[in-house]
């Protein structure tokens, strides 16, 4: 039984590794917006390959923009919003933690990442990991 668990396990880490992924939407606190993260696992010719791409869109699933985080796939990494504001969070074990404010419809970087920042990239990273 123990080693039936331990291919199973195996074979889907093995699969995730080449198929790329498609996240889930993340609803604004306010109901704006939505957000999912997207990684191309499997075209190694594209530039984006193996970093969370960042996509934003309206409340009625209308792409308003996307981003490349910069973030590899390869660590651990968790997207999220502010705890009551539009303010998206992505935490990342190799760039470290980004904030993104939202301005006429577009994803701005943070210049600056506060303690409150990363704070709440702590707690999304926990719920994504638990």
């Amino acid at each position: 039984m123990k080693s039936k668990l331990l291919l199973s396990g195996f074979l889907v880490f093995f699969v995730s590794c080449f198929s790329d992924y498609d996240g889930e939407y993340f609803n604004s606190p306010s109901l704006k917006y939505k957000i999912k993260a997207k990684v191309n696992r499997t075209n190694k010719e594209d530039e984006n390959y193996a970093y969370v791409m960042i996509y934003l869109y309206d409340k009625n699933s209308n792409l308003l923009d996307s981003i490349n985080s910069r973030a590899g796939d390869f660590n651990k990494w968790a997207l999220g919003w502010g705890e009551k504001s539009d303010t998206i969070i992505l935490y990342s074990s190799d760039i470290g933690s980004k904030g993104y404010s939202i301005k006429a419809n577009k994803m701005v970087a943070l210049k600056k990442i506060t303690e409150k920042i990363n704070k709440r990239a702590e707690v999304i990273k926990y719920n994504s990991y638990k």
